[in-house]
Order: structure tokens, then C-alpha cells, then sequence
């Protein structure tokens, strides 16, 4: 039951995540389009960002990666945020969510992921 509930809880906060930037940055990172409202479109690319991230450390250990080293682990997810955001707004126009450039990806996924980690702490005690 603690698997699945934690993955509710980072949809959530990934979804969460997505509608704020778009609220304090609307010039940067754009919800919606013709197909799917802003609320819409920020729960289902939350849902399919955090289902991408959630499978970064089993990745990391077919792959063959340590995965007991937390300053590397931040790196590792960062940039899984980074590659799975970016995936994702290659696809605005089925997906509803856009982004002006690589740099603000990787600049949302820094957030996210310094928000990610605060949260883990918390839900995994």
C-alpha cells in the first residue's frame, strides 16, 4: 500500500509543480492547448513525469549504478527530471505542456527535484 500511495503523493506534487510555474512563469512554461484545459494537462504530464521518474533507480541498477551514494542520487534524478521534462514538452501539442528552452527545463527540474527530495524525507518516515 506505501508504493502506490507514494506515487499519488509525487503525482500530485509534480502536478502541483507544473501549475506554479505556469501561474509565475506563463511567458516560460505553457499548460493547455486545444485539446486539454490548464488543469488537465498539468495532471496528466504530472502523472506521466512522475511515472518516468519513479523508475530511475531500477534504470540506475540494470544499468549497473551505485545507487547508495545520496550526492550522486541528486544528480542522477536531476537529471531524469531534466530528460523526462524535456521529453515530455516534445510533445505539447498532444500533451498540453510547453517549454521556451532547455534552460528552463533544467531550471524547473533543479526545483523539482530540491522539492522531491524534501518531500521523500517526510513521506518515507
Amino acid at each position: 500500500m506505501k508504493k502506490p500511495f507514494n506515487f499519488l503523493v509525487y503525482w500530485l506534487l509534480s502536478s502541483l509543480i507544473l501549475y506554479f510555474a505556469n501561474l509565475y512563469y506563463p511567458t516560460k512554461f505553457v499548460l493547455g492547448n486545444h485539446m486539454l484545459s490548464l488543469s488537465w494537462s498539468a495532471v496528466i504530464v504530472g502523472g506521466l513525469w512522475t511515472a518516468i521518474v519513479s523508475n530511475t533507480e531500477s534504470l540506475l541498477k540494470f544499468v549497473g549504478v551505485t545507487t547508495s551514494n545520496n550526492p550522486m542520487m541528486f544528480v542522477y534524478f536531476w537529471g531524469a527530471n531534466i530528460a523526462s521534462l524535456w521529453l515530455i514538452a516534445r510533445f505539447s501539442l498532444i500533451l498540453g505542456f510547453g517549454v521556451v528552452s532547455f534552460t528552463w527545463v533544467a531550471a524547473l527540474a533543479l526545483a523539482a527535484n530540491i522539492i522531491q527530495y524534501l518531500v521523500g524525507k517526510f513521506i518515507t518516515k
